[in-house]
Order: structure tokens, then C-alpha cells, then sequence
């Protein structure tokens, strides 16, 4: 809902969608667009299922994916996921079920701060 939202708002502004990312939130190649930028965006709320997802009030955090990007050509992006992961692994006993690499399937499900069913539909949908 928060994000339908934005994106919105975002039109109303007059931004059109990342070329760098699908607007199709089932499409492996999603990604949510804002002011016109690609960004992966991380959900927590006090009930989250993932202790590492658990804040005191609902929260999103939006990463850019150019971020991604520069880690990977620095070469420090899998140094930097296999230690979230362990972390993770470690205060949680088990790897979170919505992770995935980026183009493996949609992100979507990892902006969840619950995990999502294999017949989980994405809430949100693109204003055409």
C-alpha cells in the first residue's frame, strides 16, 4: 500500500520507471523505481518474522541499486552477503526463505517483512 502509494505520487510528479529495472513485480528483473532510480527496498515492522526485519514501528529502507552495482565492480559485494547471511543464520538459526541473489526471481518478496508463501502475490502493481 505504501509503495502503490509513492509510486503514485511519483507520476504525479512527473517520473517515469527506471529503465534499469522491471515495473513487473513478478519479473525477476524487478525493481522499485523512484524519482526515476532503481532501489531494493527492505520492510521492518515490530512483528516481522526475521529478528533481523523486527523494529519498534514499520519502517522501509530504500537501497539504490547503484549501490549493488558498485559493490559488485569493487569486488565486494560477496564478501559483504556471505557475512549478512551468516549473521543471519547465527540470530535467526536459518537463512531468511525470501532471499535470493538479484535476477533469480523478484525482489519483491524480499521487501516483505514476513515470509511469503510460493503462491504470494505482490500487493503492488504499476500505474500504467
Amino acid at each position: 500500500m505504501t509503495l502503490t502509494r509513492l509510486h503514485e505520487l511519483d507520476v504525479q510528479a512527473g517520473y517515469v520507471w527506471s529503465d534499469e529495472c522491471s515495473p513487473d513485480p513478478h519479473s525477476p528483473a524487478f525493481g522499485f523505481s523512484l524519482f526515476g532510480e532503481p532501489f531494493f527496498i527492505v520492510g521492518l515492522h515490530p512483528r516481522s518474522s526475521r529478528i533481523s526485519r523486527q523494529a519498534p514501528f514499520p519502517a522501509l529502507v530504500f537501497n539504490a541499486h547503484r549501490q549493488f552495482r558498485y559493490l559488485k565492480a569493487d569486488g565486494t559485494f560477496q564478501k559483504m552477503q556471505k557475512e549478512i547471511r551468516r549473521r543471519e543464520i547465527k540470530i535467526q538459526g536459518t537463512l531468511n526463505p525470501n532471499l535470493s541473489d538479484f535476477g533469480e526471481q523478484s525482489e519483491a518478496r524480499q521487501y516483505a517483512g514476513n515470509a511469503t508463501q510460493q503462491v504470494w502475490l505482490c500487493p503492488f502493481s504499476k500505474k500504467i
